[in-house]
């Protein structure tokens, strides 16, 4: 994979699942989400939920910044070891902010096997 090619990986080895238009006309909304890789996807996904009407605007096809230079693969360990966190910030914190790490990972994996997308 070549992370400096400007090209994802997935589109390539899967083809791309959808494509969404430009902005053409002058649109209204509660909340306008800029971005539409996986954060944005996350924060747009969960206004609607909470019933708030909700435009995702993005300058490139949907996931090709950042998410898409990644592997795709959901951890739950953040960039500092624990043993490290620890020394930080304190064992009790560290531990937490672990364990939200996983817990996130958790719901995500929740939150796919709702939707009616392979």
């Amino acid at each position: 994979m070549d992370l400096h090619s400007g090209q994802a990986f997935w589109p390539i080895q899967n083809g791309l699942l959808r494509v969404y238009p430009p902005l053409a006309r002058d649109e209204r909304c509660e909340v306008a989400v800029i971005g539409g890789g996986i954060t944005g996807a996350l924060v747009a996904y969960h206004l609607v939920q909470a019933g708030l009407e909700t435009v995702v605007l993005d300058r490139r096809d949907v996931g090709m910044g950042s998410t898409a230079a990644s592997t795709a693969l959901l951890q739950y360990a953040i960039d500092t070891h624990l043993t490290d966190l620890v020394g930080r910030v304190g064992e009790e914190h560290a531990v937490r902010a672990y364990r939200l790490c996983l817990e996130a990972v958790d719901k995500l994996a929740a939150l796919v096997g709702t939707l009616d997308d392979p």
